[in-house]
């Protein structure tokens, strides 16, 4: 996934990404593919995070 989130991000003419994940700890990757393809693209692009709790809830947002 890393390198097709890589080519969307250099490809296209996105200004920010959001990740909206649950918070359970395996959704913990999806905000660290998404940074990195980001540091690996060349572009400066701003990735929020959403975290959601289980029952739906927004229990968290930050600019990572």
């Amino acid at each position: 996934y890393l390198q097709k989130m890589i080519r969307l991000i250099s490809d296209s003419k996105v200004n920010t990404i959001t990740v909206l994940r649950m918070e359970v700890p395996c959704c913990g990757g999806l905000v660290q593919i998404v940074s990195e393809a980001v540091v690996k693209s060349g572009r400066k692009v701003p990735v929020k995070e959403v975290v959601l709790s289980v029952s739906g809830e927004v229990i968290g947002e930050e600019w990572v």
